[in-house]
């Protein structure tokens, strides 16, 4: 079965005034059809400006400069302005980071999704506005006709939170893109947010990306997982595959980083910090931090390791084992 959504070979730089910054080097994901499917990895690691590709939503200076991205076979990248637009929203549906920020401040909630019904299903007002305090509704929006009126600073972050959500799903689409969908909320919400997100994407038989850098979010609602690293895909596999045999170090250590409530153990932080765009190391991107590494992994970067169509890794450590 051919994928919903196949990333190859993305390339993303930005051209600043000191240099460029080369934020993807060469991405490779697909995107398999019903399910969740997260990315992963430390800020800085290329996961939102992967999301940000898919749309075209890359603003200058930056510039994607190589690859294609398509979706049921259409390279997104090879079409204009005016015909990417039938795809932003309708078919393929993002949730940006930062609940408040995502929102007008200037509009109503009512007046913000009402505006989607009428560009993509070319509803009347009152229809419109109908549908949006529906679609409020099924995110578990109490008093929906009452929060129409609201202003996105009179709602709590939570609740910004669900109503991003609901405008994601206004147009039904098949293809959901959920950034950080739970950064800046309590536990509680978190999980009430995951939930709905899950009920949602197999409710309507539509597919879902997650990104996150939290792995207990990943664990929890993702079939596939994508560990990105310095703008690569560094591991693919199973949630199951990847959290009981990680292959690449920087898994490992992501994975070591993060408090379990099913082991004991001692949580250590990844030492160093996600290297300069400008000035990415000459071999393996992890080399400088990674606890593994080996001559070779500074002098040359590692080829992609298949162990199966849906598993692989980039790591010369793994050719020498």
């Amino acid at each position: 079965m051919k994928p919903l959504l196949e990333i190859d070979n993305l390339h993303v730089h930005f051209f600043l005034y000191k240099g460029i910054a080369k934020v993807l080097n060469g991405v490779n994901l697909k995107i398999h059809n019903k399910g969740i499917q997260g990315i992963v990895g430390e800020s800085g690691s290329g996961k939102s400006m992967t999301a940000l590709s898919i749309l075209q939503l890359i603003k200058s200076p930056g510039k994607i400069i190589d690859g294609s991205i398509k979706y049921k076979g259409e390279d997104l990248l090879k079409k204009d302005l005016n015909d990417i637009k039938n795809f932003r929203g309708k078919k393929i549906a993002l949730i940006p980071q930062g609940s408040r920020a995502a929102l007008n401040p200037v509009f109503t909630i009512g007046a913000q999704i009402a505006l989607l019904y009428k560009v993509h299903k070319n509803m009347k007002k009152r229809e419109s506005y109908e549908a949006a305090e529906e679609v409020l509704r099924s995110v578990g929006i109490p008093e929906p006709r009452k929060r129409l009126r609201a202003y996105p600073h009179e709602l709590s972050g939570g609740m910004c939170q669900r109503i991003l959500i609901a405008m994601g799903l206004a147009s039904d689409p098949t293809l959901l893109i959920a950034d950080e969908p739970t950064t800046g909320v309590d536990v509680t919400i978190q999980a009430q947010i995951l939930d709905l997100i899950l009920e949602l994407v197999n409710e309507k038989n539509s597919s879902c990306i997650l990104i996150t850098h939290a792995l207990g979010v990943i664990a929890e609602v993702c079939r596939h997982v994508a560990v990105m690293y310095a703008g690569q895909v560094v591991e693919y596999g199973t949630a199951k595959d990847i959290f009981t045999d990680p292959k690449h170090p920087y898994t490992e250590k992501l994975i070591d980083a993060t408090l379990r409530i099913d082991k004991k153990k001692t949580i250590t932080s990844i030492k160093g910090t996600v290297p300069n765009f400008m000035h990415l190391p000459l071999g393996c991107s992890f080399s400088p931090r990674c606890h593994k590494a080996i001559d070779l992994c500074h002098r040359q970067k590692p080829n992609t390791y298949y162990f199966a169509d849906n598993r692989y890794v980039m790591c010369h450590l793994v050719s020498t084992t």
